[in-house]
């Protein structure tokens, strides 16, 4: 089999990401519609009603407390598997970025790919088996109770306004399954919107970086392409070349101001450039190069390389 060119195993690397991305949201889909089924379907369809209207007595705040174990049994029956399988596509990323590597470097590739190992288990909390740590990042997206405090608060305060039964059990199907035509809209896809779906990229980049580190490569391309609603950094940085070593110092403050929106300020969470890109969601990737292109373009295609001063506020 021939060996892969850079274009080619980049075009590997960022198919992998996209479709395990889209394979975790097909099932994350059906996670949200076998919650609903667990949590009314078998559980608070039998609310007691007067009229077709819900009641506020103490056999329904007894139900309402009966929620956890619901959710409990969901989470260690349904969203368990897909998390452990998560981990497992996670670690897929770092032998792609090993090919991607071998294909610009004669250099060995095994203590990079070791190092890269260690670094992204150690950001997702996993042990060297991969197994999740004890309130590792893992470990706290899994036993994370925002979806249910959502559904339990929903449901006392039906239970308060005596709301409509069929009405109580519309509302409480858009708020677990989302609504037509408004992907990640339910609050299972929020849950793994807010956790997972970032992680895939984050991954890739701090793999990228550390084996870019061990190899002694310091350019990189910033790609993945601009779409409708892509933000101003990404934008001003998209397809262009880019020194790592000066990238990596930007702060959200040096940034022009036309520049920051979607960059995190550090009110709730600090940026990381190298790490983050263009913040929450940005799904561009770091194409690292050899010595040998990054020169021959910083000679002969200025244009395409990026003079870290026109991104900052002078």
């Amino acid at each position: 089999m021939p060996k892969l060119t850079r274009i080619q195993a980049a075009k590997l690397r960022e198919e992998y990401l996209l479709k395990r991305e889209l394979l975790l949201q097909e099932k994350v889909d059906q996670l949200g519609i076998t919650l609903f089924d667990k949590i009314f379907e078998k559980y608070l369809k039998n609310l007691d009603q007067l009229n077709g209207k819900l009641l506020l007595n103490n056999n329904n705040i007894s139900m309402v407390r009966g929620l956890d174990a619901i959710y409990i049994n969901f989470r260690n029956t349904y969203n368990a598997p897909i998390v452990k399988n998560l981990i497992s596509d996670l670690n897929g990323i770092i032998p792609i970025n090993e090919k991607y590597f071998g294909t610009i470097t004669s250099k060995p590739t095994i203590t990079a790919t070791k190092r890269a190992i260690t670094v992204v288990n150690k950001g997702l909390g996993l042990t060297t088996k991969g197994t999740p740590i004890k309130n590792g990042f893992i470990d706290q997206f899994l036993r994370d109770d925002s979806v249910i405090k959502k559904i339990k608060k929903q449901t006392v305060k039906a239970l308060t306004e005596k709301k409509g039964f069929q009405q109580f059990r519309q509302e409480l199907k858009r708020t677990i399954q989302g609504e037509d035509g408004k992907p990640l809209s339910g609050a299972v896809q929020q849950y793994y919107r807010n956790n997972a779906y970032d992680t895939f990229s984050k991954v890739d980049r701090i793999a990228s970086e550390e084996m870019a580190d061990e190899l002694g490569l310091l350019y990189f391309f910033y790609t993945g392409g601009i779409i409708t609603d892509s933000r101003p950094f990404c934008i001003k940085c998209n397809g262009k070349i880019i020194n790592s070593a000066e990238f990596r110092h930007l702060t959200y403050n040096k940034l022009k101001p036309a520049l920051r929106p979607g960059i995190p300020d550090g009110k709730k969470q600090t940026w990381h450039p190298l790490e983050d890109l263009g913040g929450y969601a940005c799904r561009h990737r770091k194409d690292y190069v050899d010595e040998a292109l990054a020169i021959r373009y910083l000679k002969t295609k200025k244009d395409q390389v990026l003079n870290i001063n026109t991104l900052l506020s002078i």
